[in-house]
């Protein structure tokens, strides 16, 4: 006798064909076989999906152009169009205009282009994350770049600076050397010159890191010495220079070091009173003020290259004066430049800006997201900056990244990671950082969503 049993649920969603003979499980009674225009609710009703409104065409339609999301807030929100070369605005179901009595419509130039939007998966081509009125866009091929919201109607794209990092490896030949000549003070020009082939066209904009061989040639501070104005010390890994002694002649009384230890990291400080101790005739004035100098480091910004062992560069943290005199092998380029390729990903995890290409993740310093210095002064610090690479059997590049609760979550084609601290007794940063392969599904750039405690990627 034939039944018709009354299906009073639908919500197991949409089922697998491979499911069709298997009446056995609970599923099959509340799922179907094609579910189309209808949003499965849990009570078990289907309710159908919400429609939408047509504001208008895109720029061109005959070009492929997406759409991305600014939400400050629920009741702040905005819908970016990005187009080639474009990014116009969409608000509360309508077009941004620049209004006035011939209102247009509010446009920005963008340097994305056509083959930059798509991927070859199809996936839009530029990531993003966004903190407050600041959006962290990511493109293959090009510098990382920001979008600030101004005003509603001000709107400005610009190049993505970082400071202090981040670097590529340190070079290991110590035959190919680097020196420097010039202004070495912030915002001075140095003329550098390698040993070896050294530089390319495409590092002109990227960073270069000059490290000293060592700091033979400066003594170490010490409680108690004679100093005088124009010494240099070094104490720990900060280096002074004396700019000025006590008001004691020092002509037949030296100068004496005081007792508390320069550990300042900018300006200038007193290591003492600077006053000659009463009963002492022997020594002078105890106590000099002394100017930070730099950690026995630099960084600059390359601006020119006239060939593969001469080149240009802006001085962005002071170099040490021994580079004029002492060439090094102790240099390092900046990870992103032409030369070297741009991130192609970002997002937050650990309040530290996290940005990817390849199978490489660079994280800013805590809280600072435009730092990624990955050593503060010459020491590696908890909040220093984190660099890593994706530990995988296959060297597959970052596809995906989505950050969690407790962990980030970084996808491949070929598998899935997490990232996340060792041990919970220290803060995320380096030395504490844990990676695990999680699964071997491998996927698409399509970027992920959150559905409650998990993560759902394609």
């Amino acid at each position: 006798m034939r039944a018709n049993p009354a299906i009073t649920a639908f919500n197991a969603g949409e089922l697998s064909p491979l499911m069709g003979g298997r009446p056995d499980l609970e599923p099959w009674r509340t799922g179907l076989s094609h579910c189309e225009n209808l949003i499965p609710r849990v009570q078990g009703a289907l309710q159908r999906a919400a429609g939408s409104v047509f504001v208008g065409a895109v720029k061109d339609s005959a070009d492929r152009c997406w759409l991305a999301p600014f939400v400050f807030s629920q009741d702040d929100a905005f819908l970016l169009e990005f187009g080639p070369g474009y990014v116009r605005f969409f608000r509360n179901r309508g077009r941004l205009t620049t209004g006035g009595v011939s209102p247009e419509i509010l446009e920005i130039e963008s340097p994305y282009l056509a083959d930059n939007l798509t991927r070859s998966d199809g996936s839009f081509g530029i990531r993003f994350e966004q903190s407050g009125d600041v959006v962290y866009l990511a493109c293959a091929g090009h510098p990382p770049m920001t979008l600030s919201r101004r005003s509603n109607l001000d709107w400005v794209l610009a190049p993505f600076h970082p400071v202090g990092g981040p670097f590529r490896d340190r070079n290991r030949d110590e035959a190919l050397t680097v020196s420097a000549a010039g202004d070495f003070s912030v915002g001075g020009t140095v003329s550098l010159t390698a040993s070896g082939p050294v530089f390319l066209p495409g590092h002109v904009g990227g960073l270069l890191e000059l490290d000293l061989l060592d700091g033979a040639d400066v003594r170490a501070w010490q409680v108690r010495t004679t100093t005088d104005v124009g010494d240099e010390r070094r104490a720990d890994f900060r280096y002074y220079r004396c700019t000025q002694t006590g008001p004691v002649d020092t002509g037949d009384k030296p100068a004496i070091c005081g007792e508390a230890l320069p550990v300042h990291t900018r300006g200038r400080y007193w290591d003492g009173t600077g006053e000659e101790q009463k009963g002492d005739g022997a020594v002078g004035s105890i106590g000099v003020e002394w100017e930070y100098l730099h950690a026995g480091y630099g960084h600059l910004r390359i601006t020119s290259v006239a060939s593969p062992t001469e080149a240009t560069g802006e001085v962005l943290s002071r170099l040490p004066g021994q580079l004029a005199s002492q060439p090094t092998y102790r240099w390092a380029h900046g990870a992103w430049s032409a030369a070297a390729g741009w991130p192609d990903n970002v997002c937050f995890f650990r309040e530290r800006l996290s940005w990817f290409r390849g199978q490489q993740v660079w994280q800013s310093t805590a809280a600072d997201f435009a730092n990624f210095e990955a050593r503060a002064n010459g020491e590696v610090l908890a909040d220093c900056a984190v660099v890593l690479s994706i530990q995988s059997v296959q060297g597959n590049p970052v596809e995906w990244v989505m950050p969690t609760r407790s962990v980030l979550l970084v996808g491949t084609n070929g598998g899935e990671h997490s990232l996340r601290q060792q041990t919970s007794q220290q803060p995320y940063g380096p030395g504490n950082t844990q990676q695990n392969p999680e699964t071997a599904w491998g996927g698409l750039g399509v970027e992920p969503i959150l559905v409650g405690a998990g993560v759902v990627f394609v």
